[in-house]
């Protein structure tokens, strides 16, 4: 694995680390668009986007979250890494 996408991979984590702490109740309406923080996130370390996306079909049960994460290399190729 290149040291890119390691770091893309970290940052990425880091978002669903934040999630998982958030207060559970408020998940699916802070992390979809418009909410706040919203369902994209940035990644610094190479540039990149982070998008999130809740399946809440069964809330009652558990809130499953995808976290997808595109970049570019440093030889130009994209990336997109799912993280669940």
């Amino acid at each position: 694995m290149s040291r890119d996408t390691t770091f893309a991979i970290s940052e990425a984590q880091s978002k669903l680390d934040e999630i998982r702490n958030s207060n559970y109740d408020l998940i699916t309406t802070d992390y979809i668009s418009g909410g706040t923080p919203g369902n994209t996130f940035e990644t610094t370390q190479p540039t990149g986007i982070g998008s999130i996306y809740i399946n809440d079909s069964n809330p009652d049960l558990f809130v499953k979250i995808f976290l997808f994460v595109i970049f570019l290399e440093k030889e130009c190729q994209k990336k997109i890494h799912q993280l669940t």
